[in-house]
């Protein structure tokens, strides 16, 4: 079973790395937070900064998920 495994994980490798590198016109873009997103959040943080509040807000999202889930039928 271990041989199987083995073998699987290295054809998955060869397949993602196959597809990796098979694109050269890739577009590096910058890392965002996507805070803007969080701007509608039934909650709001006071985090410092972006991570901080993301942080917080994912916690208190868990929390209070019936609050954060529920929605307002059109």
């Amino acid at each position: 079973m271990e041989l199987v495994k083995q073998w699987y994980a290295k054809r998955i490798d060869s397949w993602e790395y196959h597809l990796a590198t098979r694109s050269t016109d890739r577009v590096v873009r910058p890392f965002d937070w996507g805070i803007e997103w969080m701007a509608r959040w039934p909650f709001s943080s006071a985090g410092a900064d972006a991570e901080d509040k993301l942080c917080e807000l994912s916690k208190i999202a868990i929390a209070r998920s019936p609050e954060f889930f529920a929605y307002e039928p059109p």
